[in-house]
């Protein structure tokens, strides 16, 4: 199984059957290491964006991947509720502060002290193909029972931003972004 796609994937193939009998989770091999190890978009939520996508309107689709993009965006993961956690040696959690694989790996790094070639950060991205799978699919349940209602909200300091940098409206109309800013540029007006 190739991360929280396959996942998904093998549940849609097992509960609904065709036409998600003919996709392969092999096809989501590219999104390892942040998409073939570039540290972007982790590749467990861009699996799942693809699976929302599958079965859900396209005109709901922003609503749940940005609702599963926030929740990895500000969530302590990996979270203790499946079972490989118990074998887990390492309960490190930590928080991404945004969907990037580079990041994510790196924030959990920082707080467990190991490395990211080690085991033990290995067995933290599994656990979080899983995290990301059940929440997607949590998402997928929630909206069709039709009581999806999204959770997540930018902070008051990214609104501040976006204020600026985001849309037609705004003064400079230079970017497109749902992330914490501050991570990445902690002195954007200070001189």
């Amino acid at each position: 199984m190739k991360g929280s796609a396959g996942a998904i994937l093998l549940q849609l193939q097992e509960k609904v059957g065709y036409p998600y009998t003919l996709l392969t989770p092999d096809m989501y091999r590219w999104g390892a290491g942040g998409g073939a190890s570039w540290g972007t978009l982790c590749g467990t939520l861009a699996g799942a964006a693809n699976m929302i996508n599958l079965v859900v309107p396209a005109a709901d689709v922003p609503k749940l991947v940005g609702e599963l993009f926030g929740w990895y965006s500000s969530t302590a993961l990996p979270t203790m509720n499946h079972e490989s956690y118990a074998k887990f040696p390492n309960k490190t959690q930590s928080i991404a502060g945004n969907p990037l694989c580079h990041a994510s790996v790196s924030n959990w790094c920082a707080a467990s002290g190991f490395r990211e070639t080690d085991e033990e950060r290995l067995n933290r991205c599994a656990m979080l193909a899983g995290d990301v799978a059940a929440k997607a699919i949590e998402l997928l349940n929630s909206y069709h029972a039709k009581n999806f209602t999204p959770a997540y909200k930018v902070s008051a300091e990214t609104a501040k931003c976006q204020g600026c940098h985001v849309g037609k409206t705004s003064m400079l109309g230079n970017t497109l972004t749902n992330m914490d800013c501050a991570p990445c540029h902690p002195n954007a007006h200070k001189k």
